[in-house]
């Protein structure tokens, strides 16, 4: 990870200030509340999940929140 943030900010496409062990720690959140709190979460919004729809739907924010974060 640190390499390729290195890579990143060397070429100027991420922010000079990102931290490897942060960028971790936000995949693992981001993901790991998602799966740890599915039922909870399809109970109160009536829905699966863990569809193939709402995993899509889950890994293009995931995406989308960590680029524009690196990108700034």
């Amino acid at each position: 990870m640190e390499s390729l943030l290195d890579e990143g900010k060397k070429t100027q496409y991420f922010k000079p200030d990102i931290d490897p062990l942060q960028v971790n720690i936000n995949i693992a959140a981001l993901g790991g509340y998602y799966l740890i709190n599915q039922h909870t979460l399809g109970l109160v919004y009536h829905i699966s999940m863990v569809s193939p729809q709402a995993l899509e739907a889950r890994r293009k924010v995931i995406k989308e929140t960590l680029l524009s974060w690196l990108f700034g």
